[in-house]
Formats: structure tokens, sequence, C-alpha cells
């Protein structure tokens, strides 16, 4: 093994060059250096790597494109932009905040999530029962905070 150097023997060197063995500094830069030599080696994981951009097929929406992928679990606005067609990734939140608002997609921990309980149908039924109201002579008005 004449002529070879383990890690812990070139960090110990370049720490050796840059700081008195044995000091604070001299500790610092080896654990500083063969952390970035080691993280450096770990393979990346999969749902960290760039998703596959596609363009999108004929009349299908950003939205419902970045809709059908949540239905599938919970993504990062990364995989959701590459389903929209490849658009930056802070655009999610924009294109998105009708279903965040009325509660059909929540954000949590660097994801997006669809709500598992929430009735697509409901709101039409609660402006059909608006209106109802209204025709009868009752006055509705919006709950403060929807």
């Amino acid at each position: 093994m004449t002529g070879t150097t383990t890690l812990t023997e070139a960090c110990d060197t370049y720490a050796s060059e840059h700081a008195a063995p044995g000091s604070r500094a001299h500790v610092a830069i080896r654990r500083a250096h063969m952390a970035g030599t080691l993280a450096a080696e770990k393979p990346a994981r999969s749902w960290l790597s760039a998703p596959e951009v596609r363009p999108l097929p004929e009349g299908v929406t950003r939205t419902a494109a970045m809709l059908t992928l949540l239905a599938t679990g919970p993504q990062p606005a990364a995989a959701l932009a590459a389903a929209a067609g490849g658009i930056p990734s802070a655009a999610v939140s924009a294109i998105l905040k009708t279903q965040i608002k009325r509660g059909q997609v929540r954000l949590g921990a660097g994801v997006y999530e669809l709500v598992p309980d929430y009735e697509a149908d409901l709101r039409d039924r609660l402006k059909e029962a608006a209106s109802l109201l209204r025709a009868n002579g009752y006055a509705v008005s919006r709950r403060a905070g929807t």
C-alpha cells in the first residue's frame, strides 16, 4: 500500500498545514474537511434528484397536472414544477393558491399534499344553498377569514 493515502491521513495533512496540530482550529478544519469529503461521496437521494420535465399534453392545465401528481402522494415543489411543464418551482404556490385557500391542498414540511377529507362538490353545494336562502329573503354573507 505504498503511495496510497487514507481519507483521515489526507484530512490530517491538510489541517496540519493550516493550523497547529491539536488546536481547536486544527480539529475544526479536519472535521469540516472530512464532512465535506464524505458528503460528496454519498449517493444522492432519489427524491432530491431533478425530476424529468415533459411538455404538458394538449388540453391539460398546469393545475390539473399538479393535482394528478399529488394524487400519488406528497410531492416537493420541484416535482410539481416539472409535472407542470418545467415551470420555476417558485411558481407552484401561485398556481395552487386557489386549491390551498379552499383547503384542497396543503403545504407542510416542504411538500405539497392533497387533503384527504376534502369534498370537491362542497363549494358548489354551498353556492346553491346560499342562492336558495337569498331567493327566500334571507341575507347571506361570508364568514370572516374565508
